[in-house]
């Protein structure tokens, strides 16, 4: 079977996007790598979509959605594609709003198939669950307790609107710590100093940064939601820092209880900072040894790239609505291209223009 990606960026076009390109991006490269291997160890063909010469070939392809998304979609629409289209709805709803839960139908105008971590939206017939996958790998630092500071933070600068945006509840955060320096610093990228004066610069391995610190914030950015979990958490427990976590209300499906501080528990950022501030060394490993026996156990296995691959194919290969055929008429289809034609991205509203790289 030969799938095709639709990646977000031009810049993973000609499979770039299963290659090692920088260290800050060297998780996401991982999962690409290993769901490349997953797909061929099965006989399927995987690439991106321009290594495809014959779209017609294709038996499906996989949308993401970005400054490729609009362009390729109205070709595909233009060549009776959509019925192979499985648009895949990892982006929270803060970042693109028609993947909110009660919207996300309307997607399936002119897909097949919508696979998401959105639990909230799965009908079981077309709109389907997947995790969002991740490849833990234990790097624990060395660095005794009483040797690393209080807290930390890795994030890039970003904003998103909706009522469940958790990227205010961070910013409250960091400001509440302007005053304390000796407690908390601030990485990442796109911030300035002069915005926050705990900002140290950017990172390029977040595990060797965690490794100087007891705690570190890891808000997702949305809140309230069924499946939300990424890589935020992971990265904590796998450099053996302990997380202090908001955003999926079914993280414990996922994570054990014991191996992170649930943030929603404190009533304030000072009741929070006290409860850390005054927890010995006891108390804090068992936090350690809850995240250490975790990333041991098959729980993991969950957010695994081949659970991820499994629940993919078996979308692919059962094909639930086979007798189903999306066709948009000219009105919606116009009506959706203009209502498209901006991506909220940053907070603000981007225009995209359509790229000219389709095969004749």
């Amino acid at each position: 079977m030969k799938i095709a990606i639709v990646p977000w960026s031009d810049q993973c076009l000609g499979n770039r996007m299963f290659e090692n390109i920088s260290k800050s991006e060297e998780v996401y490269k991982r999962v690409f790598i290993a769901e490349k291997r997953y797909f061929e160890s099965r006989g399927h063909q995987y690439e991106t979509i321009d290594q495809y010469h014959d779209w017609n070939e294709i038996d499906w392809i996989l949308v993401y959605s970005g400054n490729l998304y609009r362009g390729y979609m109205r070709e595909f629409w233009k060549r009776h594609l959509e019925n192979k289209l499985i648009y895949l709805a990892v982006e929270p709803e803060v970042v693109v709003p028609l993947h909110q839960s009660n919207r996300m139908k309307k997607i399936l105008r002119y897909s097949k198939y919508i696979a998401t971590w959105n639990k909230e939206a799965v009908d079981g017939k077309r709109i389907f669950h997947v995790t969002v996958p991740y490849i833990m790998k234990m790097e624990y630092g060395d660095t005794p307790f009483n040797k690393r500071k209080l807290l930390t933070a890795i994030y890039s600068n970003k904003s998103g609107g909706g009522k469940k945006e958790l990227y205010s509840e961070r910013r409250k955060i960091f400001r509440y710590f302007e005053d304390k320096s000796e407690d908390f610093d601030l990485y990442g990228y796109g911030w300035s100093s002069k915005e926050f004066g705990n900002y140290k610069g950017e990172v390029q391995g977040k595990a060797k940064v965690y490794h100087k610190y007891r705690f570190a914030v890891a808000l997702e950015n949305v809140k309230d939601v069924q499946g939300g979990v990424t890589e935020k958490i992971f990265d904590c427990l796998c450099a053996g820092v302990v997380p202090i976590y908001y955003g999926a209300l079914d993280i414990e499906e996922y994570v054990p209880k014991e191996a992170f501080i649930d943030y929603k528990k404190f009533k304030s950022v000072e009741e929070m900072y006290q409860y850390l501030k005054n927890m010995d060394e006891y108390t804090w490993g068992g936090y350690i040894r809850a995240g250490k026996d975790y990333l041991c156990s098959k729980q993991v296995e969950l957010v695994g790239v081949e659970h991820y691959c499994k629940l993919l194919e078996n979308i692919i290969l059962r094909n639930p609505a086979r007798d189903i055929h999306c066709s948009m008429l000219k009105r919606k289809w116009y009506s959706f291209v203009f209502s498209n034609a901006f991506l909220v991205r940053g907070g603000r509203y981007i225009y995209r223009k359509s790229l000219n790289m389709f095969r004749k």
